[in-house]
């Protein structure tokens, strides 16, 4: 059965961004940029700040937000973690096809949580 993406999976409230803005641990590449802190509770939560002045179109910035809900949702792995997640998307980004934003994605994910994995 598929998972939905639930409010509780959600980053919010302004507190809740600014809590990852304040002192996260980045990766990043062309594509997006991903922040990511430890939270206190069972698992993870995705926060988008995904701007109007990186992506001008409100079809194009709707696509990117699709899209990394939907690798967040899909990826148990991530969700069984107890992280935050913020993504923000670089300019012009629809560009690119699907497959590469996919496992820029998972890549830049993977990499903060192996950065947590690693500071026990």
């Amino acid at each position: 059965m598929q998972q939905k993406f639930k409010r509780n999976d959600r980053l919010l409230k302004a507190v809740e961004f600014q809590y990852v803005f304040d002192s996260a641990y980045k990766s990043s590449d062309k594509y997006f940029l991903v922040l990511g802190r430890k939270n206190k509770i069972s698992h993870s939560r995705l926060g988008l700040a995904i701007s109007k002045k990186s992506l001008k179109l409100a079809v194009s910035r709707n696509y990117i937000k699709r899209l990394v809900r939907e690798t967040f949702r899909i990826n148990s792995n991530i969700k069984q973690k107890n992280i935050d997640f913020v993504v923000l998307a670089r300019k012009n980004i629809v560009q690119y096809d699907n497959q590469q934003l996919l496992n820029s994605l998972e890549k830049n994910f993977h990499k903060i949580i192996k950065h947590f994995d690693n500071s026990k």
